[in-house]
């Protein structure tokens, strides 16, 4: 028999390492615990992950931070930067148990979806800034109908202003006000990124984290 559960987080900014912010590992939910780490109590706990496509070999380790009550996986970002991905990109971190006459081996695998044709907004105190964009210019020039909710909307993604993230900052960012329906988008989405798709024209808040287990 193999069980197998599936850790799936859709890629942020930080993730990715393409914010100020230090990278401190991927965020892992405790409550996942006990199916990803079955019988591990351990505050830091190393493993091996491997590329599913490639089979290479990633050093992983688990650790719990009792000061601020966060769990992270730590040694990823080597595995992101190989990959090449981006915001908005999938990943996905598998844990297989094969149990033979009441032996069991674990082993976990690292596999990716690569999104296209998205565009990927975040949460400012300036507006919203364009993170990752594979569909040009086009989403900011113009009034569009996207989906949201099942519902068509008006979305408007207006220039504002050009201004520097943060006082130390050496360069300027583009920041754009978002709307649906002449709303401001923040009524209708907490979460701190947008992800607008060109291909099925939906907008959202990008999913943190799935988590799927299989027993076989």
């Amino acid at each position: 028999m193999i069980d197998s559960a599936t850790y799936i987080k859709t890629l942020n900014a930080t993730d990715c390492n393409t914010t100020d912010a230090h990278a401190v590992g991927l965020s892992f939910p405790q409550r996942y615990n006990e199916v990803m780490f079955p019988s591990i109590s351990d505050l830091e706990y190393h493993f091996d992950a491997t590329d599913i496509e490639t089979g290479e070999v990633f050093p992983l380790r688990r650790i719990y931070r009792p000061a601020n009550n966060q769990q992270h996986i730590t040694g990823i970002t080597e595995f992101i930067r190989t990959k090449g991905l981006q915001c908005g990109d999938i990943l996905c971190l598998e844990r297989r148990t094969n149990i033979v006459d009441a032996t069991k081996k674990t082993q976990y695998f690292l596999d990716i979806v690569k999104r296209t044709s998205i565009l990927i907004l975040q949460k400012n105190k300036n507006g919203y800034m364009i993170i990752r964009n594979d569909i040009g210019p086009g989403y900011s020039e113009s009034i569009r109908d996207v989906l949201f909710q099942g519902r068509v909307k008006a979305l408007n993604i207006a220039f504002s202003k050009s201004e520097k993230r943060r006082q130390d900052s050496s360069t300027s960012d583009d920041f754009y006000s978002v709307t649906l329906d002449n709303e401001d988008v923040r009524v209708f989405i907490k979460h701190p990124f947008i992800e607008i798709d060109a291909t099925t024209h939906i907008i959202r808040g990008i999913d943190d984290v799935q988590f799927v287990i299989i027993n076989q």
